[in-house]
C-alpha cells in the first residue's frame, strides 16, 4: 500500500454499539496478550454484524499494514450472491486500492490469471461460499470448471479424445465445444496454483488410471447410464477437490469472516473433505509467520433448548454450544470445554439450591460470563433503545375457538391415533390444515411409512379428515378457504388491517400529508417448523383474493404457467424508454398507456 491506511473512515458511519464491539473484538484478535484466533459476533438479527465485521476488517488492515506486505481478507457466506455483493460492502480500501474476487476455489486460478494474478503488495479480497467452494466431492462442478481441469490435466491424459468426452459431462456438444475454447490458455492462469496442482495430480496415479479406464467406457457406450455418470462425478468432484486445496494453499488469509456460520457448522468440527480443506484456510499461515484469524458473525450460533421429541429440527443443542465453543478457542478448546462443562454444572446445582446457594450462583456465573467473553460478543436489541423494549409492542388480538376448529382437530387426532403416531394437540393449537403442512414430524413420517399398504381404520380415518385438509378444487377456483384455527384468524386480522392485503408494497416513509396508515412488521415465534408453511401459503392465497383475484376467469395454478409477461420493459439506445403494450394472463388488453 503506498499510502497508510487509517481505520477511522470505515469507523465512522458506525452507531456506538457497533463500534464498542468493533474495538472489543480488534482488541482481543490483534492486541490482548492473551489474544484468540476465532471470535464470535453474534449480535441479535438486524443489529449490523456486517457492519462490525467492516469495522474489524478496517482494524486488521491498519494494524497489519506495517508488517505484513502482502493482507488478504477471505469472506465466506451460504449464498454466492450475497457473498459477491457482501464483498463489496467490506471493501474498506475502495475499488482503486483493493482487489476483490467473488468466486469458486476452484476457479481461483483462472479469476487470478485474468486479474493479473494475487497481488504481493495492498489487499486482496475473497469471496467464497461452502457448497461450491469446499464440499466438491459429489459434484462435476459448472461446465468451466471442468474445462479447467481439462487444460490443468492435459499434459497426464493418454486419450485426449476419451477423457475430454468424459468430461463434458451432461453438457450438449456445442456448448461443451465452446466453454473449452473460451477457457483461457494455461500461461494465463495463476502459475502458482496450477504449479501446485499438476504437481500433486502427479502424485494421484490410481486416480489418473481410474480417469482413462472411464473415459474408455464412455468411448464405448457414449450416452453412458446412471452408475456410470456417477462415476464420472466422483471422478471429477476429486480432481476438483485437489484443485481447490492447492487454491486454498495459495491464500494467505489474515482475516477470514465466515456469515451466518450456523448453516455449515460441519466445517468447523467435521470430519469430511469439506471440514479438512476448510481447515486449511483456517490454519493457515504466510511467510511473516501470522495465523489466520477467524470471525464468525451469527445470531444463532447453535440450535436453541428443544424438549419435544418430535421437533423436525430438533438436536443436542447443548453439544452443539459445547462444540461451538471448543473450535473458538483453538487449541484451548478441549481443556476449555472440559472446565466450562464442570462450571456449568456447579451453576445448576447452584440454582437448584437457592435461594441458600445466591452468593455461590452469582460467583460461578460471573466465572463462566468471564470465559465466554473472551471469543464471544453480543449485543441485544432490548439493550440499545431508550425505552428498553427493542422497538416491539405485544399486539393484544382476541383468539377464538369455533366449531370448524374441533371438528379439524378431532379428525387429525383420530388420524394419529390410527398412525400409532404422538398427539397432535399442539400442533392443532399452531396451525390448521395439519395434514397439507406434517413436513417430517413423527405423524407425517407414519403416514409416509404406511401409505402402501394402510390399516382399515387409517384409510377410514384419513377419509373422514377432509376438515384437516385443503381443498385442490377450492384453491383452483380461487374459492374460500377458512383458516379453522384462532391464531391463524387472529393473524390474519392483524395482517389485513386497513386494507393491507391489497398493498402491492409499502412505502419506505411515511407520506408528507394526507391519511397515514399505521403498517410495520410482524414478528411471530413459533415453535413449529410447519407454521411460517401454513402462514405463507394461507395468507397468501386470501391476500390474492382480496385483490381481486376470485373474479378472474383462469385457474390458480394457471399463473404459475410459464407465460410472456404482461408488461415489456423497451430499451432505445442504451436507455429505458417505456413500457408497451402486451397481452395480459386473463386474456383481456393492457391499456398501454405506461406511467
Amino acid at each position: 500500500m503506498t499510502e497508510r491506511f487509517s481505520a477511522e473512515d470505515a469507523l465512522r458511519p458506525l452507531k456506538a454499539f457497533q463500534r464498542t464491539t468493533v474495538d472489543y473484538v480488534s482488541r482481543r484478535l490483534l492486541i490482548d496478550a492473551d489474544s484468540v484466533r476465532h471470535f464470535l459476533v453474534a449480535d441479535e438479527v438486524g443489529l449490523g454484524k456486517t457492519m462490525v465485521a467492516r469495522g474489524v476488517i478496517a482494524r486488521t488492515i491498519e494494524a497489519l499494514q506495517d508488517t505484513v506486505p502482502r493482507i488478504d481478507i477471505v469472506y465466506i457466506c451460504s449464498n454466492g450472491a450475497i457473498a459477491k455483493q457482501n464483498v463489496a460492502r467490506l471493501n474498506v480500501m475502495g475499488d482503486a486500492n483493493a482487489q476483490v474476487l467473488p468466486t469458486r476455489l476452484t476457479m481461483l486460478a483462472q479469476e487470478l490469471g485474468s486479474a493479473g494474478g494475487i497481488k504481493d503488495k495492498g489487499v486482496n479480497f475473497f469471496s467464497l461460499t461452502p457448497g461450491t467452494s469446499l464440499d466438491l466431492k459429489q459434484g462435476g462442478g459448472m461446465a468451466k470448471e471442468r474445462a479447467l481441469l481439462l487444460k490443468l490435466l492435459w499434459p497426464f491424459l493418454c486419450d485426449r479424445v476419451a477423457v475430454p468426452r468424459m468430461f463434458q459431462g451432461y453438457s450438449r456438444r456445442k456448448g461443451w465445444l465452446r466453454t473449452r475454447r473460451k477457457s483461457p490458455r494455461v500461461t494465463e492462469l495463476e502459475h502458482t496454483i496450477v504449479a501446485r496442482f499438476r504437481t500433486a495430480v502427479a502424485k494421484e496415479s490410481d486416480l489418473l488410471k481410474a480417469m482413462e479406464d472411464c473415459a474408455q467406457v464412455y468411448k464405448a457406450n457414449p450416452e453412458g447410464n446412471t452408475d456410470l455418470n456417477r462415476r464420472r462425478e466422483a471422478l471429477v468432484g476429486a480432481f476438483r477437490t485437489i484443485l481447490a486445496r492447492e487454491s486454498a494453499e495459495a491464500l494467505e488469509p489474515d482475516l477470514i469472516v465466515m456469515d451466518e456460520f450456523q448453516r455449515f457448522t460441519d466445517l468447523l468440527h467435521g470430519e469430511g473433505e469439506a471440514a479438512e480443506l476448510a481447515r486449511r484456510l483456517f490454519d493457515a499461515e504466510d511467510p511473516q509467520g501470522n495465523r489466520a484469524k477467524v470471525l464468525l458473525l451469527s445470531a444463532t450460533p447453535y440450535r436453541m433448548l428443544s424438549l419435544r421429541e418430535d421437533d423436525a429440527d430438533a438436536a443436542d443443542h447443548y453439544r452443539e454450544f459445547l462444540d461451538v465453543l471448543g473450535f473458538l478457542f483453538g487449541d484451548r478448546g478441549p481443556a476449555v470445554r472440559a472446565e466450562l462443562e464442570t462450571e456449568m454444572r456447579r451453576f445448576r446445582n447452584a440454582m437448584q439450591a437457592l435461594p441458600g446457594s445466591f452468593d455461590t450462583a452469582r460467583q460461578v456465573k460471573s466465572g463462566i460470563e468471564g470465559t465466554l467473553r473472551q471469543v464471544i460478543a453480543r449485543t441485544e436489541r432490548v439493550s440499545e433503545t431508550e425505552q428498553r423494549d427493542a422497538m416491539m409492542r405485544d399486539v393484544d388480538v382476541p383468539i377464538s375457538v369455533e366449531p370448524a376448529d374441533l371438528i379439524a382437530a378431532r379428525a387429525v387426532a383420530h388420524v394419529a391415533a390410527a398412525a400409532d403416531a404422538p398427539n397432535t394437540v399442539e400442533y392443532w393449537k399452531s396451525a390448521p390444515y395439519l395434514l397439507n403442512f406434517l413436513r417430517d414430524y413423527k405423524l407425517g413420517q407414519r403416514l409416509d411409512h404406511l401409505k402402501d399398504a394402510p390399516s382399515e381404520a387409517l384409510t377410514n380415518a384419513i377419509r373422514a379428515a377432509k376438515s384437516a385438509q385443503i381443498d385442490v378444487e377450492d384453491v383452483e377456483n380461487y374459492r374460500p378457504v377458512s383458516e379453522n384455527n384462532g391464531r391463524m384468524r387472529a393473524l390474519k386480522t392483524i395482517a389485513f388491517q386497513d386494507d393491507m392485503a391489497k398493498r402491492l408494497w409499502v412505502p419506505p416513509s411515511l407520506p408528507y400529508f394526507g391519511p397515514r396508515v399505521s403498517a410495520s412488521k410482524l414478528l411471530i415465534f413459533s415453535q413449529w417448523a410447519m407454521v411460517p408453511d401454513a402462514i405463507a401459503a394461507l395468507l397468501s392465497y386470501n391476500s390474492e383474493r382480496a385483490m381481486g383475484m376470485d373474479g378472474l376467469i383462469h385457474r390458480y395454478s394457471d399463473v404459475f404457467r410459464k407465460q410472456s409477461q404482461p408488461l415489456s420493459f423497451r430499451r432505445t439506445k442504451g436507455r429505458l424508454t417505456g413500457l408497451c403494450e402486451r397481452r395480459c394472463t386473463d386474456g383481456n388488453r393492457s391499456d398501454g398507456t405506461g406511467f
